[in-house]
């Protein structure tokens, strides 16, 4: 079961609504080998002019990082940049 199926059961549960969980399989079975376990802001999506989709990613993950603090945390990263892929002023406007 997809990730975002479980966080909306999480939510509705925290908002003091009954939730029942039923799956094929063991809970989550399949996610762990699946998953670059990242929660990221749709940076990919800014070349398309998604910016709709990026605000609500980057909402996204400011709950997951402000209500699982002791399972998410903010990491650095290097990002390379290759000439001729994307313009290097919409990488940093991406990143700021």
């Amino acid at each position: 079961m997809r990730v975002q199926v479980h966080d909306q059961r999480r939510d509705a549960a925290g908002r003091g609504l009954s939730v029942a969980l039923a799956e094929k399989d063991d809970l989550a079975s399949g996610t762990s080998s699946a998953s670059t376990k990242l929660f990221h802001g749709g940076l990919r999506y800014l070349e398309f002019y998604e910016f709709g989709l990026v605000r609500q990613a980057l909402k996204e993950r400011e709950v997951l990082l402000q209500n699982m603090p002791h399972i998410s945390w903010p990491m650095r990263f290097v990002l390379p940049h290759v000439k001729g892929v994307r313009p290097a002023w919409l990488v940093r406007l991406g990143l700021f």
